[in-house]
């Protein structure tokens, strides 16, 4: 299994993915730093204040609620809000809260 280095506010993490997928990961990790950036830079954060974690939660939930004004938009299907609904965008945001929780656990093994 492929390991891709993304730079999140200066840090460097090392992240597995499927063979492929490299390049997509790269780039989103690369919003993710742009988000966290972004966060720090209008003052939401003060660093001295918060830690890297609490920082990623927030940079966590402000991409769910990106994803949420999309869904409302589009749906979760991208076919405008038919069959989509509130159940749906709850079940996908569980799911991302999953997968947010096994990555800041493999990513506390590899910095603490």
């Amino acid at each position: 299994m492929p390991q891709v280095k993304v730079q999140i506010n200066g840090r460097s993490y090392a992240v597995q993915c499927e063979d492929g997928e490299q390049e997509h990961l790269r780039q989103l990790g690369a919003y993710i730093d742009a988000v966290v950036r972004n966060l720090l830079k209008r003052g939401n954060v003060n660093l001295g204040q918060v830690g890297d974690t609490h920082l990623m939660v927030l940079a966590a939930l402000t991409v769910a609620d990106e994803l949420s004004d999309a869904y409302d938009k589009t749906g979760p299907g991208g076919g405008g809000g038919a069959g989509g609904g509130k159940t749906d965008f709850a079940t996908a945001l569980d799911g991302m809260a999953e997968r947010l929780d096994r990555i800041a656990g493999r990513l506390e093994t590899l910095y603490v």
